[in-house]
């Protein structure tokens, strides 16, 4: 998650920043619902292992079909598991656009705060704008 660290922090330093912040709790939110999806995805396999164990299906079934049920469950198991590692921790863009869902769309208040000048060499009443607008923020 040093990625959602804020780019004007310190080297080696958090963002303490309410923007920073919010961030972070974002992040940690998109972590807590990747990791409830894992959960009932594992929950719904499991428990379609349980109902084929309870409706007798290993007792009818020769033994290569028990092994390979038990190999097919456990294959879709790691396919799972496999699936949300990919995914790999919140991006930064990622934790800022659901900052923004909640707000107006044409707003974009989060995301906005990121946004720069086009122009480096601006000059001084463009960047007393966008100082003021950044204000309104």
């Amino acid at each position: 998650m040093d990625e959602l660290q804020h780019q004007a922090a310190p080297e080696g330093g958090e963002d303490t920043s309410p923007l920073g912040a919010l961030l972070r709790r974002s992040a940690l939110a998109l972590i807590a619902e990747r990791l409830w999806r894992l959960f009932v995805a594992l929950a719904t396999l499991a428990l379609f292992f349980l109902t084929f164990a309870w409706l007798g299906f290993f007792r009818a079934a020769p033994l290569e079909a028990r092994i390979g049920v038990v190999a097919l469950f456990g294959f879709a198991a790691l396919y799972v598991v496999a699936r949300e590692i990919a995914r790999g921790w919140p991006r930064r863009a990622l934790a800022l656009a659901r900052l923004d869902a909640a707000a107006d769309p044409a707003l974009r208040p989060a995301s906005s705060l990121e946004d720069r000048l086009a122009f480096k060499d601006a000059d001084p009443a463009a960047q007393a704008l966008w100082t003021a607008h950044r204000r309104r923020l």
